[in-house]
Parts: structure tokens; C-alpha cells; sequence
């Protein structure tokens, strides 16, 4: 799965002005007012379908095909099937990065293919977290600016970054507060908060994604195959840290792996091969 936010690897200064300014005041609200967000589902897909491209006339081209699929608030669901089969693909649906030939998905009840490009960005940096299989930290910045990159996009998640520290303030200042509490309960020593991402071993690198992704309570965590790159051990770890910390605030989580021995951390499971058939 590709990053949304590309550009903000070569220049996270110059990503942030132009996701800014190209959003504008075409910016989507943050979910369709009239729906509950306590009754509404958090995903809801409905009659999708996306088809790869054949580079091999021969060869008939794979397509996801999902009739329905739904995810609650506060649901875990673990999405399995080999490598290459598609997963990170769906993941990149979920996340409006690609766009479906046909069907919906809603997002707290907004359908994000509807949105144009600008708002799809800041609809997913506002509501999604996503943890990369490659991490995709800036490696040259320490862990706390790491962190720190969705509240510069979204004031939403600045915002709830600032209240779990209990302040009614709202600043960069109060946000790396909840940064540093939020890699203390990751287990990312204070003694490495002021280190450049690079330095870090693949296990920590692991953790501050999973940080950046969970600062300002986004309330859907999608992650690709985080623990691909760790031992059994570190991978047991991790994950009891991943589903702690998606229950204290209560996000809905997608993972997705090849790794069956995962799936007792979750509410459910699905094959993914379900959903894949022949053009």
C-alpha cells in the first residue's frame, strides 16, 4: 500500500502548505450531519467492485468484488489471504487512495468516492490512521515531529490531541505532550523521543508508526501488515499494544496479513479470497 502523503517524504513543510491550500474551501464536513455517529456504521461497503489491469491479454484480469461489508465502531477485523493477492489494495480503497469501478464506500456515512481529490485527502488525514507495512517514517526527523505530521494536516486530530491531555487548549505544544504520553505507553523510552527515525530498530519504527497513527483519535486505524519485519515474540507484543490502545479510544481497526496465528486479537476474521474472482 502506497502513502497518501508522498510528498511530505522529500518535504513534510512544503506537503503540508499545498494539502492546505489545494483543500481550500472545498473541504468536506467532517461527516454528513444528519447521521448518529453512534448509530450510523463506522465502513460500510456496498456493491464494490475493482478491477486490476492485465498487462497479459491472455490472462484474465483479478477483481475485488464485495456485495457488503460492514465495520462497526470499536470492531477489530483481521482480513487475510497470501501475499500479492490484493489486500493492501482493498486497504487503499478504504483509504479513498484508489477509487472503485463501481459500488460505494462510506466512511461515516460519507461516501468518499464522491469527494474530490483535496477533500479525500483531508477527509482520510481527519478519520483514518494508516500503518504502512514499510512504516514509512521520515527518517531524517526525530520521533516526536514523526508523530506530529497528522496534526499539522488535520485540525480535528490537533484538536483531540490536545483534549486527552485534558487541556481545553488547543496548541502544537499541549499536541506534544499527548505525543510523548502516547509513545511512553507504545514502550518508546523518552531517551529516543528527540532521536532521528532512522536511527531506531525495525521494532521501534513499528511502534512510533503505530503512534503516528493513533494520535488525535482517528476513528478507523487501517495497518498493512505491520509485524510482517518481527519475530513471534515482538509480534505478540505489538499487537496487544496495537488493540489497547484502538480500545481506549474506541477506533474500529482494520489489519490485514498473511499471518494466521494473528487472528485471536480480533472480533472476526475473513478470507480475502472471498471477495477476489476472474474478470
Amino acid at each position: 500500500m502506497k502513502s497518501p502523503t508522498s510528498i511530505q517524504m522529500q518535504n513534510p513543510n512544503m506537503a503540508e502548505s499545498n494539502l492546505v491550500q489545494d483543500a481550500g474551501a472545498d473541504l468536506v464536513p467532517s461527516c454528513p450531519q444528519h447521521l448518529s455517529e453512534k448509530t450510523q456504521p463506522l465502513l460500510q461497503i456496498s456493491d464494490m467492485q475493482f478491477k486490476w489491469k492485465s498487462t497479459d491479454s491472455q490472462t484474465e484480469a483479478a477483481q475485488v468484488q464485495i456485495s457488503t461489508f460492514t465495520l462497526s465502531r470499536d470492531e477489530r477485523v483481521f482480513i487475510h489471504g497470501p501475499s500479492g493477492c490484493g489486500k493492501s489494495t482493498l486497504l487503499s480503497l478504504c483509504a479513498g487512495i484508489l477509487e472503485p469501478n463501481s459500488g460505494s464506500i462510506r466512511l461515516l456515512g460519507q461516501n468518499i468516492n464522491t469527494l474530490k481529490k483535496a477533500q479525500r485527502d483531508q477527509f482520510r488525514v481527519d478519520h483514518l490512521g494508516i500503518i504502512f507495512q514499510q512504516f514509512n517514517l521520515i527518517p531524517y526527523l526525530d520521533l516526536i515531529s514523526n508523530v506530529m505530521l497528522p496534526c499539522q494536516f488535520s485540525a480535528r486530530r490537533l484538536q483531540a490531541a490536545c483534549a486527552t491531555t485534558g487541556s481545553n487548549q488547543i496548541s502544537a505544544a499541549i499536541a506534544t505532550e499527548a505525543v510523548k504520553h502516547l509513545l511512553e505507553q507504545l514502550g518508546i523510552a523518552p531517551s529516543h523521543w528527540n532521536k532521528p527515525a532512522g536511527n531506531l530498530s525495525i521494532g521501534q519504527q513499528q511502534r512510533v508508526a503505530a503512534a503516528r497513527a493513533l494520535i488525535g483519535n482517528p476513528q478507523l486505524i487501517i495497518a498493512d501488515e505491520p509485524t510482517s519485519a518481527l519475530d513471534e515474540a515482538h509480534q505478540r507484543d505489538f499487537m496487544e499494544c496495537l488493540i489497547t490502545q484502538c480500545r481506549s479510544s474506541s477506533a474500529g481497526l482494520i489489519f490485514v496479513s498473511h499471518d494466521l496465528r494473528l487472528t485471536s486479537f480480533f472480533d472476526r476474521q475473513v478470507n480475502f479470497l472471498e471477495w477476489q474472482t476472474k474478470a
